[in-house]
């Protein structure tokens, strides 16, 4: 941090653009300036525990081992599969069955008006014989 701070006071005259404001024209484009020190302290940091010696041959690349999918997840995929399947069929089944009461329904609506019709046709009474009167009888005999 000290030499942070000693790097950004030697680097004060070039920094001063840089910090200018946004809207003055009179200044040439914004420049960003980098510290050299920062960048190699940033390595120093990620470097920090191996050794900066070179090497003197080539250095295994260590490959970290796939996952092997156990026994238990294998066991999780397929519960899952058995589940999803089931939801599925019984979807269907749902579904089916609506589809037949929908047609029975209609078929007992269609039997209901069917024999109201029939009730309302055999009330309405036929044309009525004339009553007999006593006056019609007497002209029969």
């Amino acid at each position: 941090m000290v030499r942070d701070l000693e790097n950004y006071k030697l680097a004060g005259p070039a920094l001063q653009n840089a910090t200018a404001p946004i809207g003055t024209a009179s200044l040439p484009h914004e420049k960003t300036v980098v510290l050299a020190g920062a960048s190699r302290l940033r390595q120093h940091g990620q470097n920090a525990g191996r050794a900066t010696i070179p090497a003197k041959g080539p250095i295994p690349f260590v490959v970290q081992p796939r996952a092997v999918p156990s026994k238990k997840s294998g066991v999780i995929a397929a519960i899952a599969t058995i589940l999803l399947l089931g939801f599925a069929m019984g979807g269907y089944a749902y579904y089916r069955t609506q589809i037949k009461m929908r047609q029975l329904q209609a078929e007992i609506k269609s039997k209901r008006r069917t024999v109201q019709r029939e009730r309302q046709a055999s009330a309405v009474p036929a044309a009525t014989p004339p009553k007999h009167t006593q006056e019609t009888e007497m002209r029969m005999t």
